[in-house]
């Protein structure tokens, strides 16, 4: 006798059980604003009222946990602080060069288009201003002509080249804030006691 069997219909249901819904991923990123799950639940589109008991159960959702833990260890990489990443970038504005930034063409100087930098020579910027003037034309009577000329001043400040190439050489021990003082032939100081009598009348 042979049996005709039905293939299974939920097979698909099991592939997908780790991924996130669009909710549950909003929720995470939400959730890594400021870690209040309350607060997270709301902005992720939950309802309001229930969005306390939405939250708990979310943060012990293995699959929402696990991406949340993902995250973090993302984040944690991301900003790791070395002591070659400082050194690299205290020498990006140690050694940085105000040719890399602005032309000079004739008296005019024209401030490079940022786009086109790297970020290596970027992160020396410390600040850039802008300023436009406006000036109108007049004729020998003080009278406007209609006419106006466009000024722009640009200021383009770096990070404090000297003082990154200061924080360098402590660490390489170039510079020392204090003095090694030794006795004779090399041996540790030995304490004086030292008395200082006042004879007064």
């Amino acid at each position: 006798m042979k049996i005709n069997r039905r293939p299974p219909t939920n097979t698909g249901n099991f592939a997908d059980k780790d991924k996130l819904t669009d909710k549950e991923n909003r929720f995470v990123i939400e959730y890594l604003r400021d870690y209040n799950g309350l607060q997270a639940a709301i902005r992720a589109g939950y309802s309001e009222h229930t969005s306390g008991q939405i939250a708990c159960a979310l943060l012990k959702r293995p699959r929402v946990r696990n991406k949340i833990d993902e995250h973090e260890k993302d984040l944690s990489t991301r900003f790791l602080v070395t002591r070659e990443r400082l050194m690299k970038e205290m020498s990006i504005a140690g050694y940085a060069d105000m040719a890399d930034y602005v032309d000079v063409d004739n008296g005019e100087v024209t401030v490079k288009n940022f786009k086109d930098l790297p970020p290596q020579i970027t992160r020396a910027i410390k600040k850039v201003e802008c300023n436009k003037t406006i000036k109108y034309l007049r004729d020998s009577k003080g009278k406007r002509t209609g006419e106006e000329v466009e000024h722009i001043t640009t200021k383009l400040e770096l990070h404090d080249g000297l003082k990154a190439k200061e924080l360098m050489g402590k660490e390489v021990g170039m510079f020392k804030d204090k003095m090694e003082l030794s006795g004779p032939g090399g041996k540790d100081l030995v304490p004086t006691n030292i008395v200082i009598e006042f004879t007064g009348k």
